[in-house]
């Protein structure tokens, strides 16, 4: 038997992608990649300084590799069992010259690398990423320019603390872990989300050439990515059967729109609180070149973020805003320069015309996507959409009215406490979608204990996160398009020993919970240019599944040892079905045990293939030690490949399981177990003899 080369159009109709021929189709991949928030040429890191603020002069050619290098991280990812890429882009890498001015020659390069991407099967949705709006307000995506037309000045952003950027950050390498993404609520990157999402509501003065801000810079995002997209749909082999799609726009933030009613306080919905983190007001007050006494300041602890004191910031009249401005919100008398004092205190909490309260999500932030699909689709006719909430929110309603066609819903998820303090807790983690969806009184009835209790806290996150989109966005399939931990885990501890064992458990955590919630999935990320002094060469993440230690590398060709520079392998690097004759109830890979387990059943199942294909890596399960037991029919096990294709015999299946005991129905279902060892334990209840089942060159002890 062959195994299918991975590349074909997908149905997207209910919760399961499916193919041509009926099958249920998994998708397991990375982000591909974090490198590209910053330019190739001139290489800029988020740790270097010199020529940061040169922004219409770069090149993003290059990200996420040189072509040069193609073969080998692609052939690694291949190897590792991944079929699924989340390209990464930017706005910033197409138009970064100025407004209209796309840069062609990187669209050629991307569709370059694509085309690589299709010889080894994969397929591919294209990110247009951002983080905190952009590079200079301490993130990525967004052209330097954009801030130009709100009148913001990003060589004075530090004095005011109106973003804390790395590059321009006193000691880069003392860069405070995990603070970049405080910027959301800072006044650069709150100003420019305000405008982008909403500027025609809550700053109608705010024009370009006589358009509103909004319309402007919604109309130039949307049409860089469509000028990308011509691109791929004009290059031969992409369209459709390796470009799926687009996300709508990395993690989106609501910026100031829906603050609270009080611009006074702290914003309701800034869950990450670390380091200086002002009001509404006083961040205008502080971009406004004056000082502020009581700057709330904040640290990480165990259990989230903790108030530690109060600081005088003083940016000893430095302004944010470019000579000649006034502030954007001083002008729309949201406050007084002259008093220091809020003027509409409920500003963005409320229509300023109407008086009615604002809903981010409806108002805003949906006919956003309906427009990115409606204008993509003009370009690219089939695409799917993947839309993408802001995170951890509860999507709005969608209906027959909204974007319709093919479409995924695809939020992102990860384990705050690993994330935030770069250490994985084995004792105990906190419930913490749970806690915002108020399933608990208290933060303390949301902590889970021990391994059991993560992974089952970890499982039932992802599983409301995927549920509340079948229910609100409608029923489609989900894809959790970022997922991941840190490697640089306890002061980077393992760099020294090579003892990776936390990794492994925290990694191992997360792909048991959404195996077990049978989900399609994009790990955050792949990094060609990691390494273990700068991560990922961005505001010190290091979450990169692979990292160029290796003094001898050569940098084309495809090397003999492929799982060297991986970090964490034998966790991510995992058995997993890639095609199914029906819909999956059970997958589970046991790590500890070396135990994999599939469960599906064929109700109302009428496709063309009785094929089910899974990817079985030579890391975990070699044919001479390795148990197998199949419930009915033969498979075929082509070890060199890393393929197990089970050819299902629905006439002789008579592996039954009650679905609910308190009905008589019983359903068949179709079972494959596989064992590193030389025993696999059978349930009674299959009324099977276990020879009986077994396949030749099954090896049954």
């Amino acid at each position: 038997m062959k195994a299918s080369p991975g590349i074909g159009v997908l149905d997207t109709n209910g919760r399961f992608f499916k193919t041509k021929d009926g099958r249920t189709a998994f998708l397991r991949g990375v982000n591909l990649s974090g490198s590209v928030k910053q330019p190739y040429r001139p290489y800029m890191p988020s740790h270097q300084t010199n020529g940061f603020f040169d922004h219409r002069d770069v090149s993003f050619v290059g990200r996420p590799f040189p072509l040069s290098e193609a073969d080998e991280h692609l052939a690694r990812l291949r190897h590792w069992g991944f079929n699924f890429l989340r390209f990464q882009i930017t706005w910033e890498a197409i138009e970064h010259a100025g407004p209209g001015i796309y840069d062609d020659d990187y669209c050629r390069y991307v569709c370059q690398v694509l085309l690589k991407a299709r010889e080894y099967g994969f397929r591919v949705f294209v990110d247009p990423h951002q983080d905190v709006w952009s590079r200079f307000s301490g993130g990525s995506g967004a052209p330097g320019w954009t801030f130009d037309l709100a009148g913001l000045d990003p060589r004075n952003f530090a004095a005011g603390n109106a973003a804390i950027v790395q590059n321009t950050f006193p000691e880069p390498a003392k860069f405070p872990k995990m603070i970049w993404s405080t910027n959301y609520f800072k006044l650069a990157a709150g100003t420019m989300f305000t405008l982008f999402f909403g500027g025609s509501t809550f700053a109608p003065q705010c024009k370009v050439n006589g358009e509103s801000v909004q319309e402007f810079l919604q109309r130039h995002y949307i049409d860089a990515v469509c000028h990308l997209a011509k691109f791929i749909v004009n290059t031969p082999g992409l369209k459709d059967d390796v470009v799926m799609g687009y996300d709508t726009l990395n993690e989106p933030s609501s910026g100031f729109i829906e603050l609270n009613d009080d611009i006074t306080k702290i914003p309701h919905l800034q869950e990450l609180k670390n380091g200086l983190t002002p009001t509404f007001m006083q961040s205008v007050i502080l971009g406004n070149g004056q000082p502020v006494d009581n700057v709330q300041y904040w640290e990480l602890s165990a259990v989230g973020p903790q108030k530690t004191g109060e600081q005088r910031v003083d940016p000893k009249g430095i302004r944010c805003w470019k000579d000649g401005h006034e502030c954007l919100w001083a002008q729309h008398g949201v406050w007084d320069p002259k008093t220091g004092q809020p003027l509409k205190k409920n500003y963005f909490a409320v229509h300023p015309e109407t008086g009615e309260r604002v809903n981010f999500l409806v108002d805003y932030w949906k006919p956003f996507v309906n427009r990115f699909a409606k204008a993509l689709r003009k370009v690219h006719q089939d695409c799917v959409v993947f839309v993408e909430p802001p995170v951890n929110a509860k999507p709005p309603v969608f209906d027959n009215s909204d974007c319709t066609g093919k479409l995924v819903f695809a939020p992102h998820f990860y384990d705050g406490l690993t994330l935030l303090n770069k250490t994985f807790n084995q004792w105990f983690t906190v419930d913490y979608i749970g806690f915002l969806r108020g399933n608990y009184s208290s933060v303390v009835f949301a902590i889970k204990f021990g391994i059991a209790g993560i992974k089952g806290a970890l499982k039932s996150q992802l599983d409301t996160l995927r549920a509340e989109g079948t229910e609100f966005f409608g029923d489609y399939p989900c894809v959790f398009g970022e997922i991941g931990i840190p490697f640089d885990m306890d002061n980077k501890i393992a760099y020294q020993t090579g003892d990776y064992s936390q990794q492994i458990k925290a990694m191992d955590c997360n792909m048991s919970a959404l195996e077990r919630n049978l989900l399609s999935f994009t790990l955050w990320n792949y990094c060609s240019d990691n390494n273990n002094e700068w991560g990922d060469q961005w505001n010190g993440e290091d979450l990169s599944l692979w990292s160029d230690t290796d003094p001898d590398r050569k940098r084309e060709g495809i090397p003999e040892d492929l799982n060297r520079g991986g970090r964490a392998v034998e966790a991510f690097c995992r058995p997993y079905p890639l095609l199914i004759p029906g819909e999956p109830t059970w997958i589970n890979f046991d790590l500890e045990d070396k135990y994999f387990e599939v469960k599906f059943r064929r109700v109302d199942y009428h496709g063309d293939s009785n094929v089910f294909e899974a990817y079985v890596p030579k890391l975990h399960f070699k044919k001479d030690s390795t148990s197998i037991w199949v419930s009915d029919g033969s498979y075929e096990w082509d070890e060199d490949n890393q393929r197990l294709l089970w050819t299902v015999d629905p006439a002789n299946a008579r592996y039954q399981s009650g679905e609910n005991r308190r009905v008589s129905a019983i359903t068949t279902v179709h079972v494959l177990k596989m064992k590193a060892g030389t025993h696999i334990e059978i349930e009674e209840d299959t009324h099977q003899d276990r020879e009986s089942n077994a396949c030749p060159s099954c090896n049954i002890m």
